[in-house]
């Protein structure tokens, strides 16, 4: 998880890895929701994150 959630605009450059923060220590909520709806309508992308750590973070 970011350090920091800030309520603003989608950035749509954001970077997402597992068991690490992957860049800045900030993300939007916008971009935590976008990669949620995207993982919940992709079988594979939920497979690859299901039950694990995952790190957002914004550009």
């Amino acid at each position: 998880m970011p350090l920091f959630i800030k309520q603003a605009v989608q950035v749509g450059n954001y970077q997402v890895a597992i068991d690490k923060l992957p860049g800045a220590s900030r993300a939007t909520t916008q971009d935590i929701a976008h990669w949620m709806l995207t993982c919940i309508q992709d079988d594979e992308e939920m497979r690859k994150y299901t039950h694990q750590l995952v790190g957002i973070s914004s550009s």
